[in-house]
């Protein structure tokens, strides 16, 4: 297995369930926002190799995706105000950053193409909870990127018969999970619950999902999960009051 952005928040938790599933993994990361202390018990014990390396580089993918049996593909512009600031760059990374593994992974012979996706395509919803058959309506750069990603990939399944998953990823949070100018909600909350500060919410205090309003973002987001359920046998395990609890009393949740 190829991970790209497999030093990331999301990524380097991929990597652990992929070792611990005894596959042999790599990790391909420019580390711009990714952190080698996220996988790096698996690189010293050798269980995963790691290459520093832009995923735009045509001749460093076609090197590594040799001899690869599947690609899980992480590596992006990840915020939507980096995007609104940045949208060219966004483009740059999450469209042609995807096109280019997509063809190197044809040319090698790869079996299996996993595009982490997300909810942001839908925009404001229609119905709750949101479906994989909601209408998708991008309202930022990051979006509208994710959303062409995945285009690309439905154009290399049906072009080249590239075996293409996407995941439309819904407000990942856990241990790891940094914090910094462009983090989420729940790292800047339990920050602040550390430091005894008050937590600040914006808007109206409506909103039902996990992070406030902020240009490009939606007031609600509610994930209907029962393709993955029915796809991959996909069930929730940890509550999100527990999940927050656990999160609180880890210190690797820390500013880096």
């Amino acid at each position: 297995m190829l991970v790209t952005g497999g030093d990331g928040f999301v990524g380097g938790h991929v990597v652990d369930g992929l070792v611990t599933a005894g596959y042999t993994v790599g990790v391909v990361d420019n580390l711009s926002t990714g952190n080698l202390a996220n996988i790096d018990t698996h690189i010293n014990r050798g269980s995963v190799g790691f290459v520093k390396a832009d995923i735009r580089d045509r001749d460093v993918m076609g090197k590594f995706v040799h001899d690869v049996d599947a690609v899980v593909h992480l590596a992006a512009v990840v915020s939507v105000p980096f995007s609104l600031e940045n949208p060219r760059l966004t483009y740059d990374l999450n469209v042609d950053g995807t096109r280019d593994p997509l063809a190197s992974c044809v040319r090698s012979g790869v079996k299996k193409f996993v595009f982490i996706s997300s909810y942001s395509v839908y925009s404001a919803p229609q119905y709750l909870p949101v479906d994989g058959a909601h209408p998708t309506c991008p309202i930022s750069p990051y979006a509208s990127s994710k959303l062409d990603g995945e285009r690309c990939c439905e154009e290399f399944n049906e072009r080249a018969g590239l075996d293409v998953v996407v995941l439309r990823l819904f407000n990942v949070y856990g241990s790891r999970q940094t914090l910094g100018e462009y983090s989420g909600v729940i790292t800047k909350f339990l920050e602040c619950v550390k430091r005894s500060r008050s937590l600040v919410i914006y808007g109206d205090c409506s909103q039902t999902r996990d992070f406030v309003s902020r240009d490009g973002y939606i007031a609600h987001s509610v994930a209907d999960t029962s393709r993955a359920r029915k796809a991959f046998a996909y069930s929730p395990r940890v509550p999100i009051e527990e999940g927050l609890q656990n999160l609180l009393l880890d210190r690797r949740c820390a500013t880096r």
